[in-house]
């Protein structure tokens, strides 16, 4: 795992890498000449306010009071000259910055603004204050009078041919997709927005459209893109010194790792970003990143996750609905946990209820779940059904599959109580199909391949080109030294290119070795993945199997045949091809443990040879016996009996055999 920390931390991939070596660079030299033509222009004029508003805006998400200081100075000063685009523009750049200190003020600014760019007709003004309008629109859920007014901006945007405002508006358009659900849609429009931005050199806004990609992948539960988008997004937000899209990338990594059950490595990327947030001093950041702290302490039975809770509640920034409802639900969900079910009720009434006054309703599946989980919870089971098929319904437009899968497995449970076996083995069935279709997917190796491919290729094509540069050299040189002092010259540098290719050669070496270190590194994660692959499928088979064997004890005599026949075919399925997938990569991956062990020990029969590699995994029998459904007593005789077989001392411990064979 601190193999992977690492490579989140350090991956490098070609196009990007590239683009911020200029684009940072580019960037920083705009400011400064910004600065030297302030600086140099005495004069009070329009070019002097012009210029002082494009500084405010260049450095506003970096340095907000200086970059404040300069947009009211260009304001009084074009109050002075009576330069009412240098005003309208002076207001804009204000309410940007107020956007983090002051959202009704940032407002009130932004429409200031847009009055006085439509009295004089100032087209880029009124684009620019809507923009900002409509964003704050977004952030308080208005989202049907956000999306109105940017599709009404898109052709006055096209008419100028300003691509900057263009990004804006497709930039403002994702985000409404993104808080409604329409996930595709809000990439689409998030991939033009990238490509403005390339046009444009707006590193800024690339980031942005990076992180917004990577939410909407994981959105839809798609884990392996979420985390590439997120770390292309964090290296140019680290690059320019953007402290809040790395706290917001850090948070989503960290939520990614939660989701793939990696709660050790999620807890230290977010305790990363809570030490930055706390310089930062926004509440909303600070309450998303303990909210994630908390659902993984839930998930480990930590007592601080209440402690969270209560820190993120009462920091919350009272017109962050958003956040307020996400704190709530999750108020509610450890309540249920807890069994206290009044205080359950209560918080998860609170968050319905804001909800209804949020015109946002991307939150309303997931409260719909967490209600069937407490009516399930309370034996409730019509009322869980009610609620758990309205969220199922809801998420599967908006293609929630964590929120679908499960709504489905309430409603499984809720069912077989209910003595409804017909209902809940046909959504078992579909949970199932479901669900393995989520597991085939990959989440590491193909970052881990590029990162180890790229490098590799890059800096040996770098001495590639040095040893060539250095050949061409000689060559020209030939031509102008000539008789014993060219001979020596020559003898000179062939002594030199013979050193120099020795060196290279050994450098060379050192970066093949490197690189097999990668890759040895790369299938032990390989290897990692499978296992915990495996346990997974185990450990979700066998819930609901226990469902299934639930649902036979309860069912009449002449169906108990039928569910014994079922739960026995899903045990040899669940086995045979979780085994199967799991062999065929551990093979590839250490082909030499079957050679050795069949040349050792030929007479083990096929589930012998399954035991040692489990135990080469150093896997405890509690993992084997899901992955197996064994018990622990026909575990420990199984092992006792290949102790004897092989001949192996009771001293001996049989996983450190293994794992040194």
């Amino acid at each position: 795992m601190h193999h992977l920390l690492y490579k989140i931390k350090t991956i490098s991939i070609l196009g990007i890498f590239i683009l911020i070596g200029y684009s940072a660079n580019a960037q920083t030299i705009n400011v400064d000449s910004i600065k030297r033509i302030y600086t140099k222009n005495k004069k009070i004029d329009k070019q002097k306010i012009d210029v002082s508003n494009d500084l405010a805006y260049a450095i506003y998400w970096k340095e907000s009071e200086e970059a404040l200081r300069y947009a009211e100075e260009a304001y009084e000063w074009a109050k002075k000259i009576g330069y009412d685009e240098g005003i309208a523009n002076s207001l804009w750049i204000k309410g940007v910055i107020h956007i983090r200190i002051d959202r009704k003020k940032a407002l009130n600014l932004f429409e200031e603004g847009y009055e006085l760019a439509e009295q004089i007709d100032y087209k880029i003004g009124m684009c620019r204050t809507q923009i900002g309008i409509t964003s704050l629109y977004t952030d308080f859920g208005k989202i049907a009078q956000s999306d109105s007014i940017l599709k009404r901006l898109l052709p006055i945007a096209e008419n100028i041919k300003d691509d900057r405002i263009l990004a804006d508006i497709h930039y403002s358009l994702s985000r409404n997709g993104e808080r409604e659900g329409r996930y595709l849609e809000a990439i689409d429009l998030l991939n033009k927005v990238i490509e403005f931005s390339i046009k444009n050199n707006d590193l800024l806004k690339l980031s942005q459209s990076y992180g917004g990609i990577a939410i909407n992948y994981q959105r839809q539960g798609k884990l392996k893109e979420a985390l590439e988008y997120n770390i292309k997004a964090r290296q140019i937000f680290e690059q320019i010194g953007h402290k809040r899209g790395e706290i917001s990338t850090l948070t989503n990594i960290g939520g990614i790792l939660y989701a793939q059950k990696e709660y050790e490595a999620a807890i230290e990327i977010l305790i990363q970003s809570y030490e930055i947030a706390k310089t930062q001093n926004n509440s909303s950041q600070t309450c998303a990143i303990l909210l994630n702290i908390s659902n993984i302490y839930q998930k480990q039975n930590n007592p601080e996750a209440l402690a969270c809770l209560k820190r993120a509640w009462s920091i919350v920034d009272g017109e962050d609905k958003s956040i307020q409802i996400a704190i709530l639900q999750s108020l509610c969900t450890y309540h249920i946990s807890q069994n206290s079910f009044d205080e359950a009720n209560d918080y998860l009434n609170q968050a319905f209820a804001l909800a209804d006054t949020f015109s946002n309703k991307s939150k309303l599946p997931e409260l719909w779940m967490v209600k069937g989980v407490y009516h399930n919870k309370r034996n409730q089971h019509a009322s869980a059904i009610e609620y758990a098929q309205k969220a199922l319904e809801e998420a599967t437009k908006r293609n929630l599959n964590s929120i679908v899968q499960e709504s489905m497995l309430t409603m499984v449970d809720s069912y077989s109580k209910m003595g409804n076996y017909k209902n809940a083995l046909e959504l078992y069935i579909r949970h199932k199909a479901l669900n393995d279709s989520i597991f085939n997917e990959s989440n590491i190796r193909k970052l881990t391949l590029l990162e180890s491919s790229y490098e590799y290729d890059k800096q040996k094509r770098e001495y590639e080109l040095e040893h060539a540069k250095h050949e061409m050299k000689i060559k020209n040189q030939r031509h102008i030294i000539g008789g014993v002092t060219a001979i020596a010259v020559l003898i000179f540098v062939m002594l030199v290119m013979m050193y120099r290719s020795s060196k290279l050669k050994k450098r060379i070496l050192r970066l093949q070795i490197k690189n097999i270190n990668r890759e040895i590194e790369m299938q032990q994660q390989e290897m990692a993945a499978a296992k915990l692959k495996l346990v997974q499928n185990a450990e979700r088979d066998s819930r609901c199997i226990k469902l299934l064997e639930s649902m036979e004890e309860k069912a009449e005599n002449s169906l108990k045949e039928n569910m014994r026949s079922l739960i026995s075919y899903y045990k040899n399925q669940s086995d045979n091809s979780s085994w199967q997938e799991f062999e065929t990569l551990f093979t590839k991956i250490t082909p030499q443990f079957y050679d050795q062990l069949h040349q050792r020990f030929p007479t083990l029969t096929p589930n012998e040879r399954k035991l040692c590699v489990f135990l080469k995994l150093n896997m405890s029998n509690k993992e084997i016996g899901n992955i197996t459904f064994q018990s622990e007593e026909a575990l420990k005789k199984a092992r006792l009996r290949l102790r004897k077989k092989l001949n192996i001392e009771r001293e001996t411990n049989l996983n450190t055999f293994f794992q040194d064979l």
